[in-house]
């Protein structure tokens, strides 16, 4: 009995008896340590600079001593600023000040956020973008009370050829350049997503590559799987001008859902947070009270 309850026992959890194994590289270990002073030099080296690159970028990363480097951003707003949310930061200004913007960021340029509810939250609302409907967690679609839909789908693709057949040519494609030249892939994205707008680019200096090629593969298999918790109220709104999702997804994506409110943006492009805040506000105020300026 003795001998279980320290081994299993969630109380000893820091004083189990170590295997066989750990005790004798914690034995070599000792041995080694005394002779390593050229590693640790080059360990404080490496450290200096990341600090110093980092404190470049005006981070501020506290009074370390040690390799753990905290880099310290401050308030949620900011974190979201310094990630690509900001390319919801046109729609954001021009929200009623008791709605806070709870956009998803993958992660692609930066860190991912993903927005958290607290019990206080009066109103838990998600804004989504495209393909964020399909990866943000299934737990936060179930803790919303309503949820935004900007340019969504269901299946990336068209049902029906030859459209379906087009589209997939295009994604492998695209998936085949990026590959080679990610740079120049991402540039022409971003242009097809602001069409005649300015075009907000992305920082690539922070660019998940493996993530982003993850996900483009990862479209031509994507279908939308909600949980029975999630009873929130949807509103989806479509550019008419869109140039990465294909006409009628929006509509397909409503039919699934069972929701009631749509609406297009006649001149609207892909980029919608960021081109047409005024149009979606003003959408938004007309579905929703709460989106009224009080």
């Amino acid at each position: 009995m003795k001998n279980y309850l320290v081994n299993f026992c969630p109380g000893f959890i820091y004083t189990t008896s170590l295997p066989p194994a750990v005790l004798g590289a914690i034995d070599a270990s000792l041995d080694l340590i005394p002779k390593m002073e050229e590693d640790r030099k080059l360990l404080y080296k490496n450290i200096t600079f990341l600090k110093s690159e980092v404190e470049k970028l005006e981070f501020k990363i506290g009074d370390s001593a040690s390799q753990i480097i905290p880099i310290i951003i401050g308030s949620e707003e900011k974190t979201m600023d310094l990630s690509h949310t900001k390319f919801c930061n046109p729609i954001k200004s021009e929200l009623p000040d008791h709605i806070l913007l709870k956009p998803a960021d993958r992660g692609y340029f930066g860190g991912e956020f993903i927005p958290e509810f607290d019990n206080e939250s009066k109103n838990k609302i998600l804004f989504l973008h495209s393909f964020g409907l399909h990866w943000c967690p299934a737990e936060k679609k179930e803790q919303a009370d309503l949820i935004i839909i900007f340019n969504g789908f269901n299946t990336f693709h068209p049902l029906e050829n030859p459209a379906k057949s087009r589209s997939k040519k295009i994604l492998k494609g695209m998936v085949k350049e990026f590959k080679k030249e990610p740079a120049l892939v991402l540039k022409a994205f971003y242009k097809n997503c602001f069409s005649k707008f300015e075009t907000l680019e992305p920082n690539l200096h922070w660019l998940n590559r493996s993530l982003l090629l993850k996900d483009l593969n990862g479209l031509h298999k994507t279908k939308l799987k909600l949980t029975k918790e999630t009873k929130c109220d949807w509103l989806i709104i479509d550019s008419e001008k869109d140039r990465i999702v294909s006409r009628n997804r929006g509509k397909e994506l409503l039919a699934f859902l069972g929701a009631e409110k749509y609406q297009k943006i006649e001149h609207g492009v892909h980029a919608l947070p960021a081109t047409n805040p005024e149009e979606c506000i003003k959408i938004l105020s007309e579905a929703f009270p709460i989106f009224k300026v009080k």
